[in-house]
């Protein structure tokens, strides 16, 4: 058990990448550098560099969902090279915060993250336009330290690790609403350490972002019980654009939809492409056929934004209002724009 823990302990910072690119930190961090950069290729000197904010490193790999075999397959380079841009990706250590305060000082120029994050950049003031997404149904559980937790209704009583403000404390609601839980009896821990107050017995659960549970669960932490499916809860994950390039040039968020629905095409007919282009080094392709095996017909990775997740937002917007988490609502119609996706399908003649 020694040994598991200094294994977790060691790892879990750069696993958590993934959860707070979904969006489980919000707002902006403190002092932050925009980090290392990895250019993409074919550059050349007469054309503008697209920085895209995402979550990651260079060592350990990037959290892109289906951008992630758009770029592999060349796409994004290939479609925004016709628009007159070359890609480089700027990785962020935490995601969401720093990718908001790069946004914010002019260090990136667009973002792969999640909706948390997005809405409140732009609540804040960041004009943004989310032009499409990368994952429609973000999926989350409960990971549970023992056997005595086999229902939702068995977490009355025990305490949960939920970091609060962000999207772990969203999913929590929504779950314990929809299971009929007395909240009443549940103690919520707020933390970010889940691995250490469960080993620890501090915490008899957790609430969270699936992919970090099932890294956890591998190391024997604990065992996911229950996920979002089924009581409907899920978040995005977002491409959005400085609305001032938009302005400029708006060939760029059509190019980005050219290169995401041809992705979508190949991740379709090739799901073993999909799932070894989205792996990273603490996430294996295993990890991640897992965590979209809910629906394999993988629908919810189309960058055409679905008129369910449009609603989806609206009641995001509302929540994160509700809660404070932002103090100004967001015009959902004009943060999510999808023009660009049926000019991008016009284009390609489907």
């Amino acid at each position: 058990m020694k040994n598991l823990k200094m294994i977790v302990k060691k790892t879990l910072a750069s696993v958590m990448t993934v959860s707070l690119a979904a969006g489980l930190a919000v707002g902006f961090a403190g002092c932050g550098s925009a980090g290392k950069t990895a250019q993409g290729s074919n550059e050349s000197s007469e054309k503008q560099v697209l920085r895209i904010g995402v979550g990651g490193s260079e060592e350990s790999g990037y959290v892109l969902e289906l951008a992630a075999l758009a770029n592999k397959n060349g796409y994004l380079e290939e479609e925004l090279n016709a628009a007159g841009y070359t890609v480089q990706f700027v990785p962020f250590a935490s995601a969401g915060p720093e990718i908001n305060e790069a946004l914010a000082s002019g260090a990136v120029d667009a973002a792969i993250y999640g909706d948390f994050p997005a809405f409140t950049s732009k609540s804040n003031g960041i004009d943004t336009t989310v032009v499409a997404t990368v994952n429609q149904r973000m999926q989350y559980g409960v990971l549970a330290h023992g056997n005595d937790i086999q229902t939702a209704k068995d977490l009355e009583g025990k305490k949960v690790a939920v970091l609060m403000g962000s999207v772990q404390q969203y999913f929590w609601e929504k779950y314990a609403q929809a299971n009929n839980i007395d909240t009443s009896k549940v103690e919520v821990i707020n933390s970010t350490d889940t691995a250490s107050l469960l080993q620890t017995g501090s915490a008899d659960a957790a609430a969270g972002n699936i992919y970090v549970e099932k890294y956890l669960e591998n190391l024997g932490v604990g065992k996911i019980f229950a996920d979002g499916s089924s009581a409907n809860v899920y978040t995005t994950h977002v491409f959005t654009v400085k609305s001032s390039i938009l302005k400029k040039n708006p060939q760029v968020a059509v190019a980005i939809n050219k290169a995401l629905i041809r992705a979508y095409d190949d991740a379709v007919a090739d799901k073993e492409a999909l799932y070894e282009a989205v792996a990273t080094k603490n996430m294996p392709k295993e990890v991640m056929q897992s965590e979209y095996a809910f629906d394999e017909s993988l629908w919810y990775l189309t960058p055409e934004i679905a008129s369910d997740t449009k609603q989806y937002y609206e009641e995001l917007n509302n929540w994160l209002y509700d809660h404070k988490i932002i103090q100004n609502k967001v015009d959902v119609n004009a943060f999510i724009d999808t023009q660009y996706y049926a000019q991008a399908k016009q284009e390609l003649g489907k």
